[in-house]
């Protein structure tokens, strides 16, 4: 972390970009503040920079967060397909930063990804991590390390907003337990009328598993008034 201070003015307008990106470590919140946006009026000759920051494990989550959010607020095509294979890393936290720029930008490219790294947890499991996927107890982050990124995701879809429903509807029908509860938990909060017929059609096939039952009748209790 940075203690010195800089002058971001004089930065941006030598277009100092590592200079800036350095200052996204700085003990200021106003001073990162200040680098982010002038990074992001640098735009396109921030984005490479920028996205070797994100890539670098030995700076703190916060930075490389910072940094993807910047990406996300630059909105180069490049950096979208960055973002959408980082939901595929080993790195779990880099995952959860990756949905969280992915809901900032809100670009409905960026749902397909996302569902389906609603259910992939095999990939981001650490040793001595404790799992029963099996089971869904939300709010559980011992039993299940994965779960606050899905969180994550599940936020960035809500974001996104009308442009996921059809997929979200679709993912209704997965086989991944965790994509049913969420895509029945993203379609209530984006009020999505037209999810009526999909979750009454999907509800019968929930036997036991009550974390998606009831997640599905919340749905259709709240989108069946707005359909009314």
């Amino acid at each position: 972390m940075l203690f010195f201070k800089p002058n971001i003015p004089k930065m941006l307008e030598r277009k100092d970009v590592p200079g800036l990106i350095g200052a996204l470590d700085h003990k200021d919140w106003d001073i990162r503040h200040s680098a982010y946006e002038a990074l992001i009026t640098l735009g396109a000759a921030a984005v490479g920079p920028l996205q070797a920051a994100v890539a670098d494990k030995r700076k703190s989550a916060s930075f490389r967060r910072d940094a993807m959010f910047a990406l996300a607020d630059i909105g180069d095509a490049q950096s979208m397909e960055m973002l959408i294979a980082a939901l595929q890393d080993h790195d779990r936290d880099l995952r959860q930063m990756a949905a969280e720029a992915l809901g900032r930008w809100g670009d409905p490219r960026a749902v397909g990804a996302l569902i389906t790294a609603l259910g992939d947890y095999e990939k981001v499991r650490r040793p001595g991590d404790f799992s029963f996927s099996w089971q869904i107890n939300p709010g559980d982050y011992y039993s299940d390390p994965y779960l606050r990124v899905r969180e994550s995701i599940f936020e960035a879809l809500v974001k996104i907003g009308a442009p996921a429903e059809g997929q979200l509807m679709a993912a209704l029908q997965s086989k991944s337990q965790w994509v049913r509860y969420f895509a029945a938990k993203a379609l209530q909060e984006i009020g999505s009328s037209k999810a009526v017929q999909p979750l009454l059609e999907a509800l019968p096939h929930e036997d036991d598993l009550g974390a998606i039952r009831e997640s599905m009748r919340a749905a259709l209790k709240r989108l069946a008034g707005l359909e009314s």
